[in-house]
């Protein structure tokens, strides 16, 4: 295999690359190519999460909560400084944290801090103006 690519690699362990499909003799489509890619991933993990004990299942999904609460509530960072520098992640985590609903996920959490923050200004708001009012008479 071919990993003179720097899109997944064999950086921490990993087995797939869509570079290396490429260079399967069938004629495929780049999409298909990086479907294949991605749901063999997909896989791949799903059958990692499995062979975990539940000890381990329960460490794991602690730690990563833990992570996307620290960087996506306390810190409001961006998707790439959650990814970077709260999980010390390299570039091929971008992509997969995408396939796996991240980002989405990342976007939300944001938008529902920003619709929380802007009701509490609204009602900080209200709550001055009713109470000058009612300093006025």
């Amino acid at each position: 295999m071919n990993w003179n690519c720097n899109c997944i690699g064999p950086q921490n362990g990993q087995k797939y690359c869509p570079c290396n499909l490429i260079e399967q003799p069938e004629e495929k489509s780049l999409i298909e190519i990086f479907e294949e890619a991605e749901k063999q991933y997909g896989e791949d993990c799903d059958q990692f999460w499995k062979n975990l004990s539940y000890d381990d299942q329960l460490k794991a999904f602690f730690s990563v909560c833990k992570r996307i609460y620290k960087g996506d509530v306390e810190e409001r960072g961006s998707y790439r400084y959650v990814l970077y520098d709260i999980f010390n992640f390299e570039s091929d985590a971008y992509m997969v944290g995408m396939q796996c609903g991240y980002l989405s996920l990342h976007n939300l959490i944001f938008e529902g801090i920003d619709a929380k923050e802007i009701i509490k200004d609204h009602a900080n708001s209200m709550k001055e103006d009713y109470t000058k009012a009612g300093d006025e008479t």
